[in-house]
C-alpha cells in the first residue's frame, strides 16, 4: 500500500471512519470514550500493519506525518491514539480515553516478580529486557553498549522464552537483537530466534535506523543491513 493511502486509512479515526469526529463533540464524555459499538481511539503498530498491509517504513512515515498535523498522538512507542478535531489544539484526547488500552498493550510485555525490602515488584524478564535494549537503543547507550550488556544479560536468558518475548515485539527489534547476539557469540539464544524469524520472512532492516544504508553490507541470516560499526567491550 502506498504511504499516502495508508495515511488516509489511518486518519479515519478510532473506527477508521469519520476522520474529523463530526458530531461527537455534543455527546456525553462517557459516550465519547467508548465511541460507537466496537470502536476505539487507539491502535498499536502491529495492528495497523496487519490491517492495512503496509510496510514498517510506510507506517513510520505515515505516523510521523499524522503526528505533525496533530491527527495522531503516540504516548508510547508502538501505541498511537487518534486525535479528534476538538482536541487538535491540545494535541491529544484526554488520557482517560486510552489509558486502559495502553495498559493492555503494556500487559503483553513478559514480566517476573522480584522481591524487595518493601514487598514484591514486577519487572521485565531478562528476555523482554534484551528486546527493550533494541527498542530504546539511544537510551541504552547505543549499539556498542547494548552489545556489551547483551553479552552478560544472555546468561540469564532462556532461548524459548526469548522467542516468546519476540512475539510481543516488532520484528526489526528481534532482527537487530539476533544480529548482536551472534556478534557477542551467544548462538544458544540466537539460533532458535533465527529459526522463528525465518518463518516470518521479515523485510530488510537497518542495524541503525538513524543512519543511511548506502553501500552497507547485508547480513542474510537476520535480514539486517549492517550500516553501523559495533564494538562491544568484552
Amino acid at each position: 500500500m502506498h504511504t499516502r493511502a495508508y495515511r488516509q486509512a489511518l486518519c479515519r479515526g478510532h473506527t477508521w471512519s469519520d476522520p474529523l469526529g463530526a458530531g461527537r463533540s455534543r455527546r456525553s464524555a462517557n459516550e465519547q470514550r467508548r465511541g460507537p459499538s466496537g470502536s476505539r481511539y487507539t491502535v498499536t503498530r502491529a495492528e495497523a500493519l496487519a490491517a492495512l498491509a503496509t510496510t514498517g517504513e510506510g507506517f513510520k512515515k505515515a505516523a510521523q506525518s499524522l503526528a505533525r498535523r496533530r491527527r495522531l498522538a503516540s504516548p508510547r512507542r508502538g501505541f498511537s491514539g487518534i486525535v479528534p478535531a476538538e482536541y487538535r489544539v491540545a494535541g491529544a484526547p484526554p488520557a482517560s480515553w486510552y489509558i486502559d488500552d495502553k495498559k493492555r498493550s503494556l500487559a503483553r510485555t513478559p514480566v517476573m516478580p522480584v522481591k524487595t525490602v518493601t514487598g514484591s515488584l514486577r519487572v521485565s524478564t531478562p528476555e523482554a529486557t534484551a528486546l527493550d535494549l533494541l527498542r530504546y537503543v539511544a537510551a541504552a547507550g547505543y549499539l556498542s553498549n547494548v552489545a556489551t550488556v547483551l553479552h552478560e544479560l544472555a546468561e540469564a536468558c532462556d532461548a524459548g522464552r526469548l522467542v516468546e518475548a519476540a512475539q510481543t515485539a516488532e520484528l526489526p527489534h528481534a532482527q537487530r537483537l539476533g544480529y548482536l547476539l551472534d556478534l557477542v557469540a551467544r548462538s544458544q539464544l540466537a539460533d532458535p530466534l533465527a529459526r522463528w524469524l525465518a518463518e516470518r520472512h521479515p523485510d530488510w532492516t537497518r542495524l541503525d535506523p538513524g543512519q543511511p544504508a548506502r553501500r552497507a553490507r547485508r547480513e542474510s541470516r537476520w535480514h539486517v543491513v549492517v550500516n553501523a560499526r559495533v564494538e562491544p567491550d568484552l
